[in-house]
């Protein structure tokens, strides 16, 4: 039984075959898969069916059964847990991916698939730093150790490359960052913060930003979050951008494309967003290019 919304169908029950352009198996409940999803249907209007994947993994067997009812052309993976599914169950079909933070982890065929890289808005960060602030030596970056481990250390990375030192303190629960923030703001020139269960707090974003204020220290993030509690800008990608990018490449590739072929330019899809206010309380001048191209302003 199929119920279509926005020109997507989403597979409830099924006994029999069905056949769709493309099948999206995404994370039950992740609220960015879901804007990358409203974004798929922009671009692209060929009929999808979408199967969420339960963290637990417990639907897993469900969802194969579902995947072989269903005769798709190609398979749209969002997420760490579609990713594990399809490198266990989709290894010869064609697969387009996004939202993994790690995708070199999955074995995917080389020719028979395409992503797009979320760890971009790190590079843009780093790059408006130096746009922004170039006198800067050392940064503390505040991230959860049970999710943003990888993109951690992918950030001391760039930051080495930048020229800055990266401070790293992980945070298991939310009594840790009173620890993190007084070691970190006698050593560094800016906070930068990853989003997390515990870092997307408000009281945890604003107690960061209120002690960092008080040494006259910039806080910068990954998710746009973390503007309207205090930081100064944050770099983040836009998961509807991210869709529609996606279901520009099925439409192509359903077209007869060759999946080799696609062409997607990274920034296009990593958004900045400012915080004048912050910026005047320390006296930092943002460039007006910058200023020019931001998502969201507040003055």
């Amino acid at each position: 039984m199929k119920k279509t919304i926005f020109a997507i169908c989403f597979l409830t029950v099924s006994a029999s075959l069905c056949f769709a352009k493309m099948l999206i198996l995404k994370t039950e409940g992740a609220a960015s898969h879901e804007f990358v999803v409203r974004g798929i249907a922009q671009g692209c209007k060929e009929n999808s069916f979408i199967i969420d994947l339960k963290k637990d993994l417990s639907n897993n067997e469900k969802a194969k059964e579902q995947v072989k009812n269903i005769q798709a052309e190609m398979y749209i993976v969002l997420g760490d847990e579609a990713a594990s599914f399809a490198t266990e169950n989709l290894k010869d079909k064609i697969v387009l991916y996004s939202m993994i933070p790690e995708p070199g982890k999955y074995n995917f065929n080389k020719s028979k698939s395409f992503g797009l890289d979320i760890l971009i808005s790190i590079d843009q960060l780093f790059s408006y730093l130096k746009s922004i602030e170039n006198n800067i030596k050392t940064a503390g970056l505040l991230y959860g150790i049970n999710e943003n481990a990888i993109m951690a250390q992918y950030a001391s990375k760039i930051a080495s490359k930048e020229g800055i030192t990266l401070i790293p303190r992980g945070l298991e629960n939310e009594q840790d960052i009173k620890t993190a923030i007084n070691e970190l703001l006698p050593q560094v020139d800016i906070i930068i913060m990853m989003p997390s269960i515990v870092t997307t707090k408000p009281e945890v974003i604003q107690f960061v930003a209120q002690e960092s204020l008080k040494n006259n220290i910039a806080v910068v993030g990954l998710a746009e979050i973390f503007l309207q509690y205090g930081a100064l800008f944050t770099v983040s990608i836009n998961p509807i951008i991210i869709g529609r990018a996606l279901g520009e490449s099925a439409c192509y590739i359903a077209k007869g494309k060759d999946i080799s072929h696609i062409k997607v330019t990274n920034p296009a899809y990593s958004i900045i967003s400012l915080n004048l206010r912050v910026a005047e309380l320390l006296k930092i001048k943002i460039p007006d290019k910058i200023v020019e191209k931001a998502y969201k302003t507040i003055k």
